[in-house]
């Protein structure tokens, strides 16, 4: 029995030799001083490392860059490109990296003069990010690149010009945006660091208002992109695949990714909104807790009629498509606000409603419809127009309704008896 174990105590050692050999190959040799051979990995490619970050020397398995995700509705409408590196990675305080590039067994290794430069992403150009970058260009053997802050970074890097390689570290500052959120598209709305590691990182917001029946992205920086040129777009934010589907999960837990499609909101609300990078899957996750109520208040929204299929104390308005014609505040019923309107449409003619600022728009896809003169195509969609079309004139009575838990909107028409 000893003499068996023995013996697979060899065969461990001599498979474990065998899988060195197969990750690393040496590169260079020792200058006569009996120092040891530096080791390189075998695998060709961009390989990023140093002080207090996710590998310490160029054959850490984890110093390996990945192939960046690109926009491939934009630039050459690809996901990725060959010698286009794009890595998420902790970097701590202070701290200096390098990087090799393994090409026929042979390593480079590249710093950048000075330790690189920190300038505000507009001057660097092609970067659309309202924040300071590092940024530079690659050169060989020469400084290594100077990190001051810590936290994580996405390291970017176009090799496809061994002579010029660019280099861009973004500091990941996430986002929410989209019209459930505060600022809408206009604005994004920060996501506190809460802890960062080698491992993960946690970013958090509490008590934010969120807006229901609307989507939303992540995206890791003030913009939406850590680079944009003319043939390389980043994709720099987070959705997921296909919102139609997250809809339907009325869970709210969904698989976000650099996906193009919104992550959808169910309900308003105050909410506590955490995201999550885990380094070993390189994936993002989020956590979504709804904390508190908060509802927007309608009772002073004004909405009208706009178009040229209704009469106004019996006869037709001035202004049509011009004006908006028989403006009211709503009624409100608990979470409902109710716009009332009882009025006489003519045949062949189509029309909206809105509000006097064009602020708010009930357009035929803008709401639910429900009531007898939708099911008996009284009312329909005008061809090539989003507005309502009167099939059958009459007079009816009309239900504009938010529901301001959901955000849902309906219309009702029913005809008047």
């Amino acid at each position: 029995m000893e003499k068996q174990r023995r013996s697979f105590n060899k065969m461990l050692l001599v498979f474990t030799a065998i899988l060195s050999v197969g990750l690393f190959a040496a590169c260079g040799t020792d200058s006569g001083g009996g120092g040891e051979e530096e080791l390189i990995p075998n695998q060709e490619g961009l390989y990023v490392y140093g002080s207090n970050t996710i590998a310490a020397n160029v054959n850490d398995l984890t110093a390996k860059m990945n192939a960046a995700t690109l926009d491939a509705g934009q630039g050459a409408g690809v996901e990725n490109m060959t010698d286009v590196y794009g890595k998420f990675m902790y970097i701590g305080a202070n701290s200096t990296i390098e990087f090799t590039y393994v090409e026929q067994e042979e390593g480079t290794t590249y710093g950048a003069p000075g330790g690189g430069s920190v300038d505000s992403a507009s001057v660097v150009g092609n970067v659309p990010v309202a924040d300071e970058v590092i940024h530079g260009t690659l050169t060989a053997d020469s400084d290594p690149i100077e990190v001051t802050e810590e936290g994580l970074y996405y390291t970017y890097v176009d090799a496809r010009d061994r002579e010029n390689m660019l280099f861009i570290l973004m500091p990941v500052k996430p986002e929410i945006i989209g019209d459930a959120t505060p600022g809408q598209w206009a604005e994004g709305t920060a996501i506190t660091e809460t802890h960062v590691s080698v491992d993960s990182a946690v970013y958090e917001i509490n008590d934010v208002e969120l807006n229901g029946a609307a989507g939303y992205r992540y995206r890791f920086n003030n913009g939406w992109h850590a680079y944009q040129g003319p043939e390389v777009v980043t994709l720099s934010s987070l959705g997921v695949e296909d919102y139609a589907t997250a809809w339907a999960d009325s869970t709210g837990n969904y698989d976000i990714g650099y996906f193009l499609d919104n992550i959808p909101n169910h309900l308003t609300g105050l909410f506590t909104v955490k995201l999550k990078f885990n380094a070993s899957s390189g994936e993002w996750s989020e956590t979504k807790v709804k904390t508190g109520d908060s509802f927007n208040d309608y009772s002073d929204t004004e909405i009208g009629w706009f178009g040229n299929a209704y009469l106004v104390d019996g006869s037709e308005p001035s202004g049509q498509w011009e004006s908006v014609h028989m403006v009211k505040t709503p009624e409100q019923s608990d979470l409902l606000y109710n716009w009332n309107w009882t009025v006489e449409l003519i045949e062949g003619r189509s029309f909206v409603l809105r509000d006097p600022d064009g602020t708010i728009w009930i357009t035929y896809g803008g709401a639910a419809k429900t009531g007898s003169a939708f099911d008996n195509e009284d009312i329909v969609k005008e061809d090539g127009q989003d507005n309502y079309y009167v099939n059958t004139p009459g007079t009816y009575n009309v239900t504009f309704t938010i529901d301001s838990e959901t955000e849902g909107r309906i219309l009702t028409i029913e005809p008047a008896e």
